[in-house]
């Protein structure tokens, strides 16, 4: 019966300390610093591949908010301020999942303001 009570004291102060904390194991990183850098060479890179047919040929204005999270690979999730062909800016979600062990399977998802999201994979 002791130990019941120590286990369940630990693990409501692993719980508590999780929760201060900015940080979850598994859970979305927020990126900073060079990290944020990496993943706005990734989101530059996967909007270049992506572009072309339905999905105009976007730019990066401003990256408002990025992170990170392993899942069965890595998803990046990227708020940012695109430019379209027309110079129109608008606010969008690109969420980009990579495994690099699996040829071409980098997938793309962007969803901008008033417009479908769209799902691509290179």
């Amino acid at each position: 019966m002791f130990g019941k009570k120590i286990l369940l004291l630990f693990s409501l102060f692993v719980l508590v300390a999780m929760a201060q904390s900015d940080k979850f194991v598994g859970g979305p990183e927020p990126l900073t610093g060079d990290d944020l850098k990496e993943a706005e060479e990734l989101l530059a890179t996967s909007l270049a591949e992506i572009a072309g047919g339905d999905v105009p040929r976007y730019i990066i204005v401003k990256v408002i908010r990025a992170t990170r999270q392993v899942v069965a690979g890595t998803l990046y999730n990227i708020n940012a301020e695109l430019s379209d062909n027309q110079n129109n800016t608008k606010s969008c979600i690109v969420k980009i999942w990579t495994r690099p062990w699996i040829p071409n399977s980098t997938e793309v998802t962007l969803q901008c303001e008033d417009e479908n999201e769209i799902t691509k994979t290179y």
